[in-house]
């Protein structure tokens, strides 16, 4: 009973994670200060229910061009940041580059 559960190889856990370094233009920061430091870019999961995924999905699918998932994200997100008020903005700019830096110093670790 207890070989049940036992499938016989062991899979190999040993993950390699492709990391891409980026402009900071090129990753959609255009109006910083020093556009050309590079950053980390790398894929990451967001959990989100089923709902928020077919309508994203849905998205990239009817939007002119045929966008990426990540592409009709970075729109979405682009057109509520337009929208903010200017103290609404500036935090969520600090917090950004808050999260921007900690993967830049995760992302030099790892090399």
């Amino acid at each position: 009973m207890a070989d049940l559960l036992n499938h016989g190889k062991k899979k190999n856990k040993d993950v390699s994670v492709k990391v891409n370094t980026v402009t900071r233009q090129q990753a959609g920061f255009g109006d910083s200060t020093n556009s050309e430091e590079e950053i980390a870019n790398f894929d990451v999961n967001m959990r989100v229910s089923n709902h928020v995924r077919n309508s994203v999905l849905s998205l990239s699918k009817v939007i002119e061009g045929k966008k990426t998932v990540s592409d009709v994200i970075s729109i979405l997100v682009d057109s509520y940041v337009g929208k903010m008020d200017q103290r609404t903005r500036k935090a969520y700019e600090q917090v950004v580059n808050v999260m921007e830096a900690k993967d830049y110093i995760d992302h030099s670790l790892k090399q």
